[in-house]
């Protein structure tokens, strides 16, 4: 089922990003646009001898190579990392009030489709996301987040 629908979903020119299962074999993902993970769940797809000596470019960078396919890895305060063609960049979070970490990953996820799915390089939409991510750390439980839908035209005015 995998393999049929990645096929058909690239010859359709739409991404699958993956928010991984903890404990599950990344191999099992081979033909996502996007692997996003959280720094455990990245950590744990290393093997144990290098997982806990390399900094969060490069296991980044790593995974990415590894599974031959774009990785987000967020950080949590720290923001994410991406990796596309063996270059690993930050994008850091705003500053904001923590008040509950749930659901912050799960609006990474959301906010990447969404971004990805109006047209925006994978640069902006990591941008779109750690911004989504910020304002759901701000409230209590998981949320609604209100952000303007990304456009071409938007991602242009603010960079």
């Amino acid at each position: 089922l995998w393999s049929r629908l990645t096929l058909k979903t690239r010859l359709a020119g739409t991404p699958i990003i993956v928010d991984p299962a903890r404990g599950r074999n990344w191999r099992e993902y081979l033909g996502a646009t996007i692997i996003k993970a959280n720094w455990l769940e990245a950590l744990a797809a290393l093997p144990e001898s290098i997982m806990h000596t390399i900094s969060p470019a490069e296991v980044t960078r790593q995974l990415a190579t590894r599974y031959a396919t774009t990785v987000v890895v967020t950080v949590g305060a720290g923001g994410l990392w991406h990796c596309q063609d063996e270059r690993a960049i930050h994008v850091p979070a705003r500053k904001a009030k923590c008040v509950d970490v749930t659901g912050a990953g799960d609006s990474v996820l959301a906010a990447l489709g969404v971004a990805m799915a109006s047209g925006l390089d994978l640069p902006e939409a990591c941008e779109y996301a750690v911004e989504a991510a910020a304002l759901q750390v701000e409230q209590l439980g998981v949320s609604p987040v209100s952000l303007p839908l990304p456009t071409l035209d938007t991602a242009c005015q603010s960079g």
